[in-house]
């Protein structure tokens, strides 16, 4: 509507498209590509997921997604199912199966992703806070997918997330799982809690965390350690003393995001 945005030299817009999840249901998108395609080459895909479950990705300057894409990949951005601006309906499909039904949203984009005629078929997955819930539950639905995935600060384990999560936390479980406690409906949590299905991984898993999160509890990260390493899962785990929920600080955000760069090229590249 206006020429006030700044500019940006080799950076593509997104495409925004649609895909139909396992289910049928129709998932909107936005594909980011690198700025300067080689034709005839083959790019690895990645897979995002935002935070928030009913939060929106939406259509803005993203500058992860644009530096991912510029170092090569085809990025896929979704709107899984419980994410707001697609009506009231498709919002409330969230509600009674956080992970457990939106997570085969993110094996449908891996889906998407590997028909296209310029991606390698290596397929990566990553997203913080409910990006990281939604990371470890597409893995545990079909983890043949994806080759390599990074949950950074989620919740893994609804049940104990309840019992260590701050105020706004506790109220955000309730809402996501119908107003029940886990007492009161622990079948719906259990299938909800992707913790128990780690034995269903084998995709290589970059966990990061800060050890002060209150929201998604750091607690959450050490419990998905100590199931990986029971089932002898790949995983590389790196958390920081000072960081809340989210990875702010800047020389904690440079780290955590020079990491996942030299994950995804390690497994994708």
């Amino acid at each position: 509507l206006t020429h006030w945005g700044t500019q940006y030299e080799d950076v593509a817009p997104p495409e925004k498209i649609s895909f139909r999840s396992t289910d049928g249901l129709y998932i909107n998108g936005y594909l980011y590509k690198p700025a300067h395609m080689t034709a005839g080459r083959k790019y690895p895909g990645l897979v995002e997921v935002h935070g928030g479950g009913n939060n929106a990705y939406g259509n803005g300057f993203h500058p992860l997604e644009q530096y991912l894409a510029n170092q090569g990949y085809l990025v896929l951005a979704i709107e899984y199912r419980g994410s707001s601006g697609y009506g009231r309906a498709f919002q409330l499909l969230s509600w009674g199966g956080w992970a457990a039904d939106q997570g085969w949203d993110a094996v449908a984009a891996a889906d998407y992703l590997r028909s296209r005629s310029d991606c390698s078929g290596k397929i990566g997955i990553y997203g913080g806070s409910y990006g990281g819930i939604m990371t470890l539950a597409a893995v545990t639905r079909d983890s043949s997918k994806f080759q390599a995935a990074a949950p950074f600060y989620g919740i893994y384990d609804w049940v104990t997330a309840y019992r260590d999560a701050d105020r706004l936390g506790k109220i955000f479980l309730l809402t996501g799982f119908l107003g029940f406690k886990p007492e009161e409906n622990p079948e719906l949590y259990y299938r909800n809690s992707t913790i128990n299905f780690v034995e269903n991984i084998t995709t290589p898993l970059l966990i990061e965390h800060g050890e002060l999160d209150r929201r998604a509890p750091y607690s959450q990260a050490l419990e998905l350690v100590e199931a990986l390493k029971k089932y002898n899962k790949t995983f590389e785990f790196f958390h920081y003393p000072d960081e809340h929920h989210g990875i702010r600080q800047p020389d904690n955000f440079v780290d955590a995001y020079t990491r996942l760069e030299a994950w995804f090229r390690k497994y994708l590249q």
